[in-house]
């Protein structure tokens, strides 16, 4: 429902002197609260939903605080009049209390007179710091971040949805075209959920979507039971995408001569619908390109599943490199006495050489480290 707003009565003294604007309201028209008695109101709050204020809208009305909830300005309306100058007539701004051209020095812009006008609005609004805005009102003050018409738009659709539970008992509904068309209508409408959610990433906008109830978790609750109604309508979803689920635990470091192990490895999928699934990895397979000896150029490998691929990133170091190579477990091979004193010899990997010598209780571990030519 959308308003307009014609005209308050002027004696009509508003609570707490301050005036507030029907939410749904889109036009405050021209002179609407304009010559109010003395006393009425000091102050007023103007929707997100306006759009437009009429040429003298509040003027000469004793409303010094005006309180904005609209990402974008409302677009102030002119009208031609008489601006005393010499008999010049113009287009005028006049639409808070008195014109505009009380501000301003028509013969210096960059110096005008100081408004005792107040503004209050969204940081995140547009349209605030423009010339007219600017020189309308002397003092002003941020709102903080207020939702934006993207979020309030979907906090709206959210809020009007079926639950989950409702969507899942059309499993038990006779499959007719009529019932079938009402399906894809409301998936449509989820999947446009989806796609304004993901053009949010704001988180105080997010967080605007979970503060009465958890919006998020009820669009993905419904994408979730909307999968098995969809399945037995037959209506047709198509893979989107794959991508790696970030719980995964795969093996990523690898030496050359080695397999890509896909043990741990997670990945999703995304339909055009925008909803989500965990992949059955039993029907997911390394292309077979990647399936032989890893060398060290390899940088991923290509895992298919559902008609689509990923990338899935690996580190794959050459097997020579002593640096790199895992130390096995030493064995004892050889027990020398030395009078008195008695060393064992262990050698380990890469031809690492350990010197133990027990003399007095005391073990002392020496480390020879076999060179190797250049």
């Amino acid at each position: 429902t959308k308003y307009e707003l014609i005209a308050y009565p002027s004696a009509k003294v508003a609570p707490s002197n301050t005036i507030v604007i029907k939410d749904g309201t889109v036009s405050i028209k021209a002179y609407a609260v304009a010559g109010l008695n003395s006393g009425v109101a000091t102050k007023v709050i103007i929707p997100y939903s306006v759009k437009t204020i009429g040429s003298g809208a509040f003027a000469l009305s004793g409303i010094k605080d005006y309180t904005f909830h609209a990402i974008t300005a409302p677009k102030l309306l002119t009208e031609i009049m008489d601006t005393g100058l010499d008999g010049f007539r113009g287009l005028t701004y006049i639409n808070f209390e008195t014109t505009l051209l009380s501000f301003i020095d028509l013969n210096d812009f960059s110096n005008p007179t100081t408004s005792k006008l107040i503004i209050r609005y969204p940081e995140n609004g547009n349209g605030y710091n423009n010339y007219i805005y600017t020189h309308f009102f002397g003092e002003r003050h941020s709102l903080g971040e207020l939702m934006d018409d993207t979020t309030r738009t979907l906090k709206e659709s959210l809020e009007g949805f079926i639950s989950a539970e409702n969507v899942s008992l059309w499993l038990n509904q006779p499959v007719t075209d009529a019932l079938k068309e009402e399906i894809v209508a409301f998936s449509a409408q989820v999947k446009e959920a989806h796609r304004l959610l993901n053009n949010t990433s704001s988180e105080v906008q997010l967080s605007f979507l979970t503060e009465d109830a958890d919006l998020i978790e009820k669009l993905y609750a419904i994408e979730k039971a909307l999968k098995p109604v969809k399945e037995r309508f037959g209506i047709k979803m198509t893979v989107a995408s794959l991508t790696i689920d970030p719980t995964s635990t795969y093996k990523t470091n690898y030496f050359t001569g080695e397999s890509f192990v896909m043990t741990g490895l997670k990945l999703i999928v995304t339909y055009d619908d925008y909803s989500q699934e965990e992949v059955d990895m039993s029907k997911a397979s390394v292309d077979a390109s990647y399936q032989g000896a890893l060398t060290e150029y390899h940088r991923y490998v290509i895992v298919s599943a559902y008609g689509e691929t990923v990338r899935v990133p690996i580190s794959v170091k050459v097997k020579e490199d002593a640096g790199d190579t895992p130390v096995e477990p030493s064995t004892p091979t050889d027990t020398q006495d030395n009078g008195g004193c008695k060393s064992t010899v262990f050698v380990g990997a890469e031809g690492v050489v350990f010197t133990m010598i027990v003399a007095l209780g005391v073990v002392i571990l020496i480390r020879k480290v076999k060179r190797k030519d250049a």
